[in-house]
């Protein structure tokens, strides 16, 4: 599932909602209504108990696409990391190596490569940046303030979502979907090269 399809899924069940919504109203005063239209208890005001119904359900499947957007966005994204910390590391480990073994053919005392036994130790451990917060530390202020703010409340609003919706763990956001979705686009943009288009070889973020 990619961010895009994620997207697309969201408006789609949005739709068959709203006009499983309108035919409930249409539909309430039929005798077989509450057995066929609405799973949940039916209160004397009909129009109210399909409205709140239909607008908890136009929530839940919010929620479900805008996590469903994350984890997708994540796979890539970390795929990234994963691909960058490897070629870093080596480049480091490589690059140093040549400047130990110029110090140690060199007659004077430079010591222009101090702990070379230890350089990869100086690259942050992949685990400390395999997260959504590592990611945004990583990029900094390649990512702009604004963007950067909404990376943050996108995290918070995904670990809000992610534990149950407690008090104290996150917090709801005020973005919408397209908004979720034009940013987290963004990130990655600013993590490398630009979005792939659709192919065999590499799926649709």
């Amino acid at each position: 599932m990619s961010m895009k399809e994620s997207l697309a899924d969201y408006s789609v069940l949005s739709g068959i909602c709203d006009h499983a919504k309108r035919e409930a109203i249409r539909n309430q005063d039929k005798p077989v209504f509450g057995n066929i239209i609405l799973p949940c208890k039916i209160k004397k005001d009909k129009k109210r108990s399909i409205n709140e119904y239909f607008d908890s359900l136009q929530q839940k499947i919010r929620e479900l696409c805008i996590l469903d957007m994350i984890t997708a966005f994540e796979r890539k994204i970390f795929q990234r990391v994963g691909n960058a910390h490897g070629k870093i590391e080596k480049i480091v480990e490589e690059e140093y190596g040549k400047k130990s073994k110029l110090s140690e053919n060199s007659s004077s005392n430079d010591n222009s490569a101090p702990f070379h036994i230890a350089v990869t130790s100086f690259v942050k451990d992949q685990k400390d940046i395999y997260n959504l917060s590592g990611v945004k530390s990583l990029l900094g202020n390649k990512m702009g303030k604004d963007l950067s703010e909404k990376l943050a409340d996108i995290i918070e609003h995904r670990n809000w979502l992610s534990h149950g919706k407690r008090i104290g763990v996150g917090k709801e956001s005020s973005l919408t979907i397209d908004e979720i979705y034009k940013a987290l686009n963004d990130i990655f943009d600013r993590s490398g090269n630009k979005i792939p288009e659709h192919s065999a070889s590499e799926e649709e973020i």
